[in-house]
């Protein structure tokens, strides 16, 4: 019978490879080729700017199709994700970014959602993949998406991975060494599920490079919790579908949804997140008030309570992370509280971790806003570490290391030093914000190899420095406090 499956679902339109354990490839559905037209078209659509993530590369786009446990644990099921590959001759990095919360029918598999993400990073030279996560793209119509479900986030993200690697193999694609993993909002919660078990369970399959989760709720059980039981106007969205989602892992937080849920979202929560016939409903704008009051109660009362239980399971902060971390986050998010990430940094560092840090991306800014500095940063610092190959296409862009660049402190508060031995023949250097405006601009002598960046007037975020000259430039990302 799973023959037959098989062959119905890749007929005429996959590569039908032999699939028997967790991560083994089912099969890869091209989807597009991109030219550089297409990339900045794409680019403009989008407004990502090419200062921040140059084109280097063509790109061709797949479906993956693999196995990965089903949220019951009892089976093996389909999973899928979106494989951006640049097209050159290199040993690329692999980037795994994770999506943000969405509802059915938004695969970044179908290239919809967050997919342009992924590409600004396959563009500029890394093999990225994007999982769609369980229950959603290739995941049979019965089984659905286990939301914020730790377990499930990092199986169907490493088993990706796996499916990737399988992949470049077969089809002679290089990857170096590294891995850089990162993610935003569910998709940060998504990033540290997958390094926990990266590090803790699978060390000798994955050595990650570096890792940036942004504005993820990795404290579930009391600081997400306590923000959407509050009685002022939360996400009802995010609360009903993880208690939708629990329901279907755990099965033991309600007999019937009226147990729990108030009328009409007792009927209406259950058929919201039904993934085979999904119906949307109006929710609350206080996500409290779809609970019964007595259950609430309870609830912050009873830590055994089953909801807490569910919850405290699904925590990504008690561990010790060896790897290179970078916590972002915005004092403004009114969707994930940014003290998640106080609290996974005060918990790291109380288990005796050295290699994080949680860093606001902005004060001002809300959950939406917050990620184009989050992910701006995330791949600036990536950039600094990664290793490049001398096949991109010509844009003349220097890595920091091909230029010799030495800049500190950063981040920095008064005053940032820069250092080009070189020289390289910049005349100009530049400071641009997170939406590409240009704020400041000085003229260099020939071959000047040293300045400084003061940082007087100049409000606390993420800018980047540009060094421009007549055959090649220089872009750096720094931090003011």
């Amino acid at each position: 019978m799973k023959r037959l499956v098989l062959a119905w679902l890749f007929a005429s339109t996959f590569i039908l490879l032999p699939a028997q354990n967790r991560g083994d490839l089912i099969g890869a559905q091209p989807l597009a080729s991109l030219t550089y037209p297409d990339i900045q078209q794409i680019y403009n659509q989008n407004g990502i700017l090419e200062i921040f993530s140059p084109i280097e590369y063509d790109v061709k786009a797949y479906k993956l199709v693999y196995w990965t446990p089903a949220a019951t644990g009892d089976s093996l099921t389909f999973a899928s994700g979106l494989l951006l590959v640049p097209q050159g001759d290199c040993d690329f990095p692999l980037f795994c970014y994770a999506h943000g919360t969405q509802y059915y029918g938004q695969d970044v598999s179908d290239l919809q959602g967050e997919y342009p993400i992924g590409l600004a990073f396959a563009a500029n030279g890394y093999l990225t993949a994007m999982p769609d996560y369980l229950g959603y793209g290739a995941t049979p119509i019965s089984h659905p998406h286990p939301y914020v479900h730790a377990a499930t986030e990092a199986s169907a993200t490493i088993d990706m991975l796996r499916a990737t690697r399988q992949w470049a193999s077969q089809q002679a694609v290089r990857l170096s060494e590294q891995v850089f993993l990162s993610g935003y909002s569910q998709g940060g919660h998504v990033a540290m599920a997958t390094a926990r078990t990266m590090e803790t369970d699978l060390s000798s399959e994955f050595s990650l490079t570096a890792v940036v989760p942004g504005s993820g709720p990795y404290d579930v059980s009391a600081t997400t919790r306590d923000s959407l039981l509050a009685e002022r106007p939360t996400s009802a969205f995010y609360l009903a579908f993880v208690m939708t989602s629990y329901q279907y892992v755990y099965g033991s937080i309600w007999n019937v949804p009226s147990d729990i849920l108030v009328p009409p979202y007792d009927q209406w929560v259950p058929e919201f997140f039904d993934r085979e016939n999904p119906i949307p409903r109006p929710l609350p704008d206080t996500a409290v008030r779809m609970l019964r009051p007595e259950v609430v109660a309870t609830v912050r009362q009873d830590s055994l309570h089953p909801i807490n239980l569910a919850l405290r399971d699904n925590d990504v902060y008690d561990w010790t992370p060896q790897v290179p971390m970078r916590m972002y986050y915005c004092e403004a998010d009114e969707q994930v509280p940014y003290t998640n990430a106080l609290v996974a940094q005060a918990a790291f560092q109380q288990n005796g971790s050295t290699s994080t840090i949680a860093l606001s991306a902005g004060p001002e800014l809300d959950h939406v806003s917050c990620a184009i500095p989050t992910l701006l940063f995330a791949k600036g610092w990536f950039d600094s570490m990664r290793d490049t190959c001398t096949t991109r296409n010509s844009t003349g862009l220097l890595t920091a290391a091909e230029a010799g660049l030495r800049l500190g402190p950063n981040p920095f508060g008064g005053v940032l030093r820069w250092n080009l031995p070189e020289g390289h023949g910049f005349h100009q250097l530049s400071l641009y914000d997170t939406q590409g405006r240009r704020i400041r601009q000085e003229t260099l002598r020939l071959n000047q190899g040293s300045g400084i960046l003061s940082g007087q007037a100049l409000p606390r975020g993420m800018y980047f420095l540009v060094w421009q000259g007549p055959r090649s430039w220089l872009r750096a990302p720094v931090w003011k406090e």
